[in-house]
């Protein structure tokens, strides 16, 4: 089944890949987004193409843009290049929340399937946008999360695990916030149950 994920993340990965094959499409806060990353190169500091600060969006996706500029490629262009491989990491982040919940093999191929092939997906993974790093660091979140309620041997890195992926979804975009309250509860209930079984036994 691992194949069929594997298969379904490298065509959703070739598919944007070929839909953005003449670049990527542009909205006002791609334009943002690509001139703070040319200023970080030219030493502006993060500003954007006012000469202004960027303080409304957050800095992270407009540093990964300059990171492309540094080595010779476009911020266009290594956005567009961004975006396939993070399509596949999400195809391949959806197949593994959907085998942990749909007891029927061919059903999470299939699910994972429309994932990959969504139409909506493609749309979004065509603009100099955050929103397909952002959906796969959400996922991968809620990943750990789950992890952290399965597997309490291993608490104390998961819960790091889950830092570094908020602390990054952060930076990413500002609605990360309500990730860090449901990482909060989560870690908060997975610490109190084992006391509250204990003393619920000792009851009984």
């Amino acid at each position: 089944m691992s194949r069929w994920a594997g298969g379904l993340a490298l065509t959703a990965t070739a598919a944007t890949l070929f839909t953005t094959r003449h670049g990527p499409s542009v909205a006002p806060d791609s334009v943002t987004y690509v001139s703070a990353a040319r200023n970080i190169v030219d030493g502006r500091g993060l500003t954007d193409f006012t000469g202004e600060p960027l303080t409304v969006f957050a800095p992270a996706y407009p540093a990964l843009l300059s990171v492309g500029e540094r080595v010779g490629i476009d911020a266009f262009s290594f956005a567009r290049l961004m975006n396939a491989l993070v399509v596949g990491v999400i195809v391949l982040l959806a197949f593994v929340l959907l085998r942990r919940h749909v007891a029927s093999t061919w059903l999470t191929v299939g699910a994972t399937a429309l994932v990959a092939f969504s139409s909506q997906l493609l749309i979004i993974a065509g603009y100099v946008s955050t929103d397909p790093l952002f959906f796969a660091l959400t996922l991968g979140f809620i990943v750990v999360m789950e992890d952290l309620r399965a597997k309490p041997e291993r608490r104390s890195a998961l819960i790091v695990t889950a830092a570094a992926l908020w602390s990054v979804a952060f930076l990413v975009r500002y609605a990360a916030v309500p990730l860090l309250v449901t990482g909060v509860i989560v870690i908060a209930v997975e610490t109190v149950r084992p006391t509250i079984k204990c003393l619920f036994g000792r009851i009984g």
